[in-house]
Formats: C-alpha cells, structure tokens, sequence
C-alpha cells in the first residue's frame, strides 16, 4: 500500500489505536525525532516499519507480551475513517448555524 509523506505524517500523529503502542523500525523520524518524509512524495507504507503492541489494554490483554503487527493494516483502518479533505470556510456570523446544520445533515465533521 502505498501513501504520500502527508498522509503518514498525520496517521503517525493523530491515530495511535492504543497508549501500548509503537511503531518499530520506524522510517518516520531520525534519530533526533525530526520528521523525515516528504509531505509530497509516495512511499510504501510496510518499508516504514511494523507496528508493535505490549502491556495491557491490547489484542490479548495478556501483561508483557508483545506482538507485531503489518503497520499496513492499521494505517488501511485509519484512512478508512479519516477526512481526505480539510476546508477552512470563512463565513458571515450569521450563517454559521445553517452552514454546521448543512454539514450535520450531509455526515460532515464541523469543529
């Protein structure tokens, strides 16, 4: 599967599935924790690492043990959810409601 440098940028910010989570052998960040992949460019996302689980709250629950996983399928799970365009919408104050009631009605997110 593949996905622009933007794309996983926001995957590896905003979708951690669980705290026991991690991404290992990550090729998201240097050394230093500075993001490396270009917003524009296309990678494949199972060269960037796997995603790891250990603790509780996980697959299992079982205390210590620790599985990976095809850092694929989760990012597949995430963009299934996830807005593929974001507007910033300047509108006149008094149509403010009509516009959060239009996008309710259609299954938009507003915030």
């Amino acid at each position: 599967m593949k996905a622009t440098g933007l794309e996983l940028k926001q995957f590896y910010q905003d979708w951690p599935p669980g705290e026991d989570f991690y991404i290992d052998g990550s090729g998201f960040e240097d050394e230093n924790g500075n993001w490396i992949l270009e917003p524009d460019e296309v990678y494949e996302v199972g060269d960037l690492g796997v995603l790891g689980w250990q603790g509780r709250g996980g697959p299992k629950d079982e205390p210590g043990d620790e599985r990976l996983y095809r850092l694929e399928t989760w990012f597949e799970k995430w963009k299934v959810g996830h807005i593929d365009t974001m507007l910033y919408v300047t509108l006149p104050d008094n149509e403010v409601e009509a516009f959060r009631i239009l996008c309710t009605e259609r299954g938009w997110k507003v915030s």
